[in-house]
């Protein structure tokens, strides 16, 4: 029997990733769940389908593969940097599960500090950075992310997506700590994928949706005004 839910992560930081699934260890889920792991080093874990990175090709696929390799009806995706709080997945599975369809919940992001974190938006829609979305909504919405980019832009690009044809809502009590790693490899990526990632957005939104050519993104406070 296929679990509820999925949780997907792509990860080249095999200590971080080791310190996530521990922190899965010790969340008391209630709803049935799997952990698609993909990643260059091996994952030996009771909830984990590991599935090898063969060639390093950007976050994006290597998310695109975990979402491939999924058997649950929803499908939450997170990075190895971000910790979900306690009873946030059940919460969150709740808080999706007879939404009208297509939809995509954000959680609510939290800083180590425990503050709110502001959610982020794109020409004045909300876009859920870490999020929950079912399998039938994303075929509704013609696919999971978008491997035409390679390692930002995809979860904006998700949204939108939704936002055509559904909505977008945030969760106010299923929460994710962003841990905020900054290290070699997230100063590599941007610096590999982030200007290029930038002009495939524009290239595919900014005549549908008007944006400027030097539009990058917007904050929104919680009515989602833009500030």
């Amino acid at each position: 029997m296929n679990p509820e839910i999925s949780i997907l992560i792509a990860s080249l930081r095999e200590e971080e990733l080791k310190k996530r699934l521990k922190e899965y260890n010790n969340l008391d889920i209630k709803t049935d769940y799997e952990i698609i792991v993909v990643s260059p080093f091996e994952v030996i874990h009771p909830k984990v389908k590991w599935i090898k990175e063969e060639e390093i090709r950007g976050n994006v696929y290597a998310m695109e593969q975990a979402y491939q390799n999924s058997r649950g009806n929803y499908i939450m995706y997170f990075a190895d940097d971000i910790s979900p709080v306690e009873g946030s997945i059940d919460l969150m599975y709740k808080f999706i599960k007879d939404k009208t369809e297509p939809f995509l919940g954000a959680f609510k992001m939290i800083g180590l500090d425990y503050n709110e974190q502001q959610p982020w938006g794109i020409n004045g829609k909300l876009y859920a950075c870490y999020g929950a979305i079912s399998r039938k909504s994303i075929e509704l919405i013609g696919g999971f992310f978008d491997t035409s980019f390679k390692h930002s832009w995809c979860d904006p690009d998700l949204s939108l997506r939704v936002w055509e044809k559904g909505n977008v809502e945030k969760s106010l009590v299923a929460m994710v700590i962003n841990n905020q790693i900054t290290d070699n490899i997230h100063i590599n990526n941007t610096k590999l994928y982030f200007d290029i990632d930038t002009k495939t957005f524009l290239h595919k939104w900014h005549k549908k949706l008007n944006i400027p050519l030097n539009t990058y993104w917007h904050s929104f406070n919680k009515e989602l005004t833009c500030i």
